[in-house]
């Protein structure tokens, strides 16, 4: 499967190199520190059928064999001609891809990425693979891929790549019409429910090829969310009426599709000045929940500006630090780079650690703290593993060892 060769070479076939000294397109495009990071590779590694191209330090660099295979699978999609070359960086935020017109692709990705799940260089490498030069196309995509990584969605199977449930699930998720990745990956989700994996990249091309193949997706998430708004209001109009603690017993069991309905009715009604500390908490979990809603739905709730971060004086001390753990999470969803995910990430991560054991708080944190290592990208500070800790540790705690132990074994097929 891998045949290795000496860098050098490989650089001047790819025009990368001329004599001693870089190609000079290619210092006006790429950083300093990228060049550099280069110029200490010795050896190259090739993935036979694929035209990729791993440049190491070492000649006995081994790269995870599911890693190879996957990245496989995805070049048999997309079926492209032009070499892909990939190289490791040590910068924090220098994971990135540089596509010329005549010549290869030029992919770094961070050392950490290469170790499972591997959603940094799946990314990257989709990007590799062509880019439209349409930003809700080329990171929709990616993004997609990478969200499957990061999920143990991607089967690289013969007879299919993508969980076929996954792709389901993932075409309904909430997304911000602002955050072109999103906006992207759910619409590619929804193609796929439809269509096979082979049609992927002809739409993908046919979207680019488009003047309004930017509009076209918007339009496509303009008409869920419009669905769903619908679909909101007829579940809230048409529910039967749960107390407070009722609503709790459906939050923890994550009965989510029976509890946005009730509680919405239920805290229609209600003013915070009139709750009692514990009906507060009940509203705090409300507020995180109203946090992941597509913006456009989200908007139309009386308490989303508490989720925008105008906390009310008359929210007590406790419940505040739930509505802003909401503000935080709104903020990480509404993300429209990968900089601004990763900053975002680490304010709210910050939150929760710090809050992690506090004696009121301390079980709705450390569910939090279950669904960030679960649902945050592996760059911006997400870990399975992390996920699967913070949910025994949940399932430790009186009262919550139900809702621990369903997130334990929702996250025992995840890698």
């Amino acid at each position: 499967m891998l045949s290795k060769h000496a860098s050098a070479a490989i650089l001047r076939k790819f025009g990368l190199r001329d004599g001693g000294q870089w190609n000079k397109g290619l210092t006006e495009v790429v950083p300093l520190q990228q060049l550099r990071e280069m110029a200490t590779t010795d050896w190259c590694i090739q993935l036979a059928s694929s035209n990729t191209f791993f440049f190491t330090k070492s000649k006995a660099y081994n790269i995870d064999e599911p890693l190879l295979n996957t990245l496989k699978a995805i070049f048999k999609l997309a079926k492209v001609a032009h070499p892909i070359c990939v190289w490791q960086t040590e910068h924090p935020h220098g994971e990135q891809c540089f596509q010329f017109e005549a010549g290869p692709a030029l992919i770094f990705v961070h050392s950490s990425s290469f170790l499972p799940p591997y959603e940094g260089v799946i990314h990257e490498y989709v990007h590799g693979l062509g880019l439209t030069g349409v930003p809700v196309v080329d990171e929709g995509l990616a993004t997609l891929f990478e969200a499957a990584a990061g999920e143990a969605a991607l089967k690289c199977s013969d007879q299919t790549m993508f969980d076929v449930s996954w792709v389901n699930t993932y075409s309904r998720r909430p997304f911000s019409k602002g955050n072109i990745h999103y906006i992207g990956a759910v619409y590619f989700a929804a193609f796929l429910v439809a269509h096979s994996e082979n049609e992927l990249w002809g739409e993908r091309d046919r979207l680019a090829a488009l003047e309004d193949g930017k509009v076209v997706m918007k339009q496509m998430g303009e008409k869920l969310i419009e669905w769903r708004k619908k679909q909101y209001q007829n579940q809230a109009n048409s529910y039967p009426t749960f107390g407070y603690k009722g609503l709790d017993v459906l939050y923890f069991a994550g009965q989510f599709d029976d509890y946005l309905p009730a509680a919405t009715r239920y805290f229609s009604t209600r003013e915070n000045s009139a709750m009692q500390e514990a009906e507060q908490l009940t509203l705090g979990r409300y507020l995180i929940f109203i946090a992941t809603l597509d913006e456009e739905i989200a908007v139309d709730f009386k308490h989303f500006p508490i989720v925008e971060g105008d906390i009310p004086d008359t929210l007590g001390l406790v419940a505040s630090l739930l509505a802003e753990i909401a503000h935080l999470l709104r903020c990480v969803r509404a993300s429209s780079t990968r900089r601004s995910l990763i900053r975002n990430a680490a304010q709210l991560y910050a939150f929760l650690t710090k809050h992690e054991k506090h004696p009121t708080v301390g079980p709705d944190v450390l569910l939090q703290l279950v669904q960030f290592h679960r649902y945050t990208p592996k760059v911006a500070g997400g870990d399975v593993e992390a996920a699967k800790k913070y949910a025994e540790k949940l399932s430790l705690i009186p009262n919550m060892a139900s809702t621990g132990l369903r997130l334990m074994a929702s996250l025992s097929g995840s890698h």
